[in-house]
């Protein structure tokens, strides 16, 4: 009986130990414990007062699972949410972090911008940011124009894959960038490997916006179907932007009046180029500001020799087309131009092909 007594009394003082060191800890034993998840869910039926972050309890906006997920970890949407625009919330912590539709959901959630905020829906302002598998609208459910962007990229990385939808988003002033804008330092970085920018406007100033040292770098995806002057991608000095791989930039029209006219990678002023970054199976149109003449530079190769140069497109040139001149310069030549294309322009033909460094236009007989 004695050593019965014993032992509980030495399970009572463990038990005892065991709570004093848990509320050292800041621990109650009483009350659900909050803590970061790798994984963290969104629903328009959730709540940020009540939920915490799981798919029974799912928050209900996008910011809330933000500043609540782990540094390295994923938020699922369930279903489609809306973005309420808020200069004051700011995606500016040190994560990396990826927004996608939930596992299960038969087709891609959408973020709609909450007509109650016209300004910019997501300042990513530090850390990663990585957008698959997810649209975001930028229109105002009912029509009207806004006043700010889909996404501002500051010292930060923007990674858009495959599934992921930027788009509708119609600017009402000259504010430049009406999807994309980058800017500040070489740390403002987008990498768009898939996915797709489209349906946005602008009046001047397009709908990915490039300068101060950041650079757009796309491999995959397409920019297509955006409309105003400043043209699909506007690439200031200081910008860059490089393409390779299967990435598209074309069919961006200047205006709706006109869709015929396109204007997709707008290079402006004379020290803006393009990058072609490696082999380019995709296409993309190219206005190159003070430059649409044969014999000047609009680019330059990573390399000598890549592959697909015929997919650079003069817009609204069909006499134009790409070659590798002095030193992996990217060139214009004329089929106008008196002097013979490399390798020769076989007669009757308005097209050529020079092997050798992969330039190749199309037969118009």
């Amino acid at each position: 009986m004695l050593s019965n007594n014993l032992n509980l009394r030495k399970i009572g003082i463990i038990l005892l130990v065991f709570s004093v060191v848990l509320t050292g800890m800041g621990i109650n034993l009483r009350t659900p414990v909050s803590y970061a998840a790798g994984v963290v869910y969104v629903s328009n039926s959730g709540s940020d007062t009540t939920g915490d972050g799981t798919l029974a309890k799912p928050y209900a906006t996008l910011y809330k699972a933000y500043q609540n997920v782990d540094s390295l970890g994923t938020i699922y949407v369930v279903d489609n949410i809306k973005l309420l625009a808020d200069n004051n919330k700011k995606f500016n912590l040190n994560k990396n972090v990826t927004i996608t539709t939930a596992p299960g959901v038969d087709t891609p959630a959408v973020i709609q911008r909450d007509q109650a905020g016209t300004s910019t829906l997501l300042d990513l302002t530090n850390g990663q940011l990585t957008l698959k598998d997810i649209t975001i609208d930028g229109s105002i459910p009912g029509g009207g124009p806004v006043s700010g962007r889909i996404i501002n990229v500051y010292a930060a990385k923007l990674i858009i894959e495959e599934g992921a939808i930027l788009r509708n988003n119609h600017l009402q002033s000259g504010l430049p960038g009406s999807a994309v804008y980058l800017s500040g330092t070489s740390k403002a970085v987008v990498e768009m490997t898939g996915g797709e920018i489209a349906g946005n406007k602008s009046l001047n100033n397009g709908a990915v916006y490039i300068e101060n040292g950041a650079t757009f770098s796309m491999t995959g995806g397409r920019i297509t179907g955006n409309i105003g002057g400043g043209g699909g991608v506007y690439v200031l000095p200081g910008g860059q932007l490089k393409i390779s791989g299967a990435a598209r930039i074309t069919g961006n029209p200047i205006n709706e009046s006109n869709p015929q006219m396109e204007l997709n990678v707008n290079l402006q002023n004379t020290s803006s180029f393009l990058t072609l970054d490696g082999d380019f199976t995709g296409e993309a149109g190219i206005t190159a500001q003070g430059r649409m003449t044969a014999g000047s530079q609009f680019g330059i190769a990573a390399e000598a020799g890549l592959a697909g140069l015929e997919k650079l497109i003069a817009d609204n040139n069909p006499l134009l087309f790409a070659v590798y001149g002095e030193g992996n310069k990217l060139i214009w030549q004329s089929v106008e131009n008196d002097a013979p294309a490399p390798g020769g322009v076989t007669e009757g033909l308005l097209s050529w092909v020079d092997v050798g460094k992969s330039a190749i236009i199309d037969s118009q007989k």
